[in-house]
C-alpha cells in the first residue's frame, strides 16, 4: 500500500511540474562547516547552494556534488565497506522527502545517496521524484544536506575540491533545473571553497604562523596590491605568493618573502605584495614555507579585475537547438581587444572536450558561425579561451 501511495505521490506532482519556468539557472554551491569532534575524530560539512542572481533563478531538480579531498587528512571513502562503517557518511538529509519552496510550488526527493568513485572522490547524490522542482533563492543559501567524515589526521587540512568540468576525466558537478517539465542542466557560476584549506580541524600542534589577514583589491594602474598579517610566527622561513588564472594550477608569482625566521614571535608582522600580471579572474593563496620545509597553504583569495569585465561574451547562439538540418550555430560575440590566436572550446555535459578551435577576434561585435554536425544528440557548453581570461560558458542543445 506504500509503494501505490508513493506512486500516486509522485504523478500527482509530475503532473503540476509542468509550469516550471523557461529560463537558463545558474547556481552557485559550497561547503560550510558545521561541527568538529576532535575527540570521537569526525566532523560535519554542510552543503548548500542558491541561484546566483535574480535573473537566473530556477527549480532544482536531480544533483550530483562531486568532490575530493586531501586523503591524509580524511580516510578514502570505500563504497564495499557496511555503510554504518564508511568513512564519509550522509549525517543529515535536509532537502529531502516533501518539500514546499517559497512559491508555493511542491517537490518529492527520494532518500539522498552516497557513491564512490576513482581514489578519493565521492559523489552526493539527490533525486527528484515528482513535482515543480524545488525554487531557489538568489539571495539566500539553500541547505541540500550534511555529511560526517572520519578524520584520519586532524593537523593536515582536508583540502575539498569540487569537481566542474575540470578535470575531464571525471564527470562534474551535475545540478539539474525543471524547465517545461524537463530536466536540464543548469550553468555554474561558483564553487565555493573550492580547493581551499578550511583549516585543520584538530590542531593538536602549534601551527608555524597564526595569518589572520589576507586580502586584497585592484589599483588605479589595473594591478593587485595584495596584503597579509600574522600575529604570532614559529620558525617562519618565508612567504610565496601563488596565482591561478582558473582556480585550479596555482603557480609562484612572487620570490621568497622573508618571514620572521628560526625562533617565535607574537609581535604583528605585516606584508604586501603588487601583481602587476593580472587577468580577468584571479586566484591567490599563500604559501608559507617553515624552516624545514614543511609547506603551509592559505585559503583562497578571489579578485576578479574590473579592467576586464567583458573582455569577451557570448551574447547569443542561434538556432537553438540545432538540428541535423539546421547544424550551423550561429554564435554572436562582442570583444573589447583584437584577439589573435584565440581558441573555441566545447565540452559536453561530462566535462569532456569534443571540439577545440583556433579563432580570431576583432573589437567590437563578431559573428561566428560552428558546424554541429559531428555531434550526438546532447546538451553542450561553448566557451572562448584566451591566454590568462576564458569567458563565461554558454549552454545549447543539438537534437536530431
Amino acid at each position: 500500500m506504500k509503494i501505490f501511495t508513493n506512486s500516486l505521490l509522485a504523478a500527482a506532482l509530475l503532473f503540476f511540474g509542468v509550469s516550471s519556468f523557461a529560463q537558463d539557472g545558474i547556481y552557485d554551491t559550497r561547503f560550510v562547516m558545521k561541527d568538529t569532534n576532535c575527540t570521537d575524530g569526525y566532523y560535519t560539512v554542510v552543503i548548500e547552494t542558491k541561484a546566483m542572481d535574480a535573473a537566473s533563478t530556477f527549480n532544482l531538480s536531480d544533483q550530483n556534488y562531486r568532490f575530493s579531498f586531501n586523503k591524509q587528512a580524511v580516510r578514502v571513502y570505500d563504497i564495499l565497506e557496511p555503510e554504518d562503517a564508511r568513512s564519509v557518511q550522509i549525517d543529515q538529509q535536509i532537502l529531502a522527502g516533501i518539500q514546499t519552496d517559497h512559491t508555493g510550488g511542491i517537490s518529492l526527493f527520494n532518500d539522498h545517496t552516497l557513491t564512490g568513485t576513482i581514489d578519493s572522490v565521492v559523489s552526493y547524490n539527490v533525486v527528484l521524484a515528482g513535482g515543480t522542482g524545488f525554487r531557489l533563492k538568489f539571495d539566500e543559501w539553500t541547505p541540500i544536506g550534511c555529511l560526517k567524515f572520519e578524520i584520519l589526521d586532524g593537523t593536515i587540512c582536508p583540502e575539498f575540491k569540487w569537481h566542474d568540468h575540470n578535470p575531464a576525466n571525471f564527470p562534474p558537478t551535475f545540478i539539474g533545473e525543471i524547465v517545461g517539465g524537463v530536466l536540464m542542466e543548469a550553468d555554474e557560476n561558483s564553487y565555493g571553497n573550492f580547493d581551499i584549506c578550511l583549516g585543520p580541524p584538530c590542531p593538536d600542534v602549534f601551527l608555524p604562523v597564526e595569518l589572520v589577514e589576507f586580502a586584497g583589491e585592484e589599483n588605479n594602474n589595473c594591478h593587485i596590491d595584495l596584503r597579509w598579517k600574522t600575529v604570532s610566527e614559529t620558525n617562519n622561513a618565508y612567504f610565496l605568493v601563488e596565482r591561478s588564472f582558473d582556480g585550479l594550477d596555482f603557480r609562484p608569482i612572487s620570490k621568497e618573502i622573508q618571514g620572521f625566521g628560526e625562533g617565535s614571535t607574537d609581535q604583528e608582522q605585516y606584508y604586501n605584495f603588487v601583481d602587476e600580471n593580472i587577468g580577468r579572474a584571479n586566484y591567490y593563496r599563500l604559501a608559507q614555507v617553515d624552516i624545514d620545509g614543511s609547506t603551509t597553504y592559505s585559503d583562497v583569495l578571489t579578485i576578479k579585475s574590473n579592467c576586464y569585465t567583458s573582455l569577451v561574451g557570448i551574447s547569443e547562439l542561434f538556432p537553438v537547438p540545432a538540428t541535423e538540418i539546421n547544424h550551423e550555430l550561429n554564435i554572436k560575440l562582442v570583444a573589447d581587444i583584437n584577439a589573435e590566436n584565440t581558441r573555441m572550446v566545447v565540452t559536453d555535459v561530462l566535462g569532456k572536450k569534443v571540439d577545440d578551435y583556433e579563432i580570431n577576434l576583432t573589437t567590437g561585435p563578431n559573428l561566428l558561425t560552428y558546424d554541429t554536425k559531428g555531434l550526438v544528440s546532447g546538451t553542450y557548453f561553448l566557451q572562448v579561451v584566451g591566454d590568462d581570461w576564458f569567458s563565461a560558458p554558454k549552454k545549447f542543445v543539438k537534437l536530431k
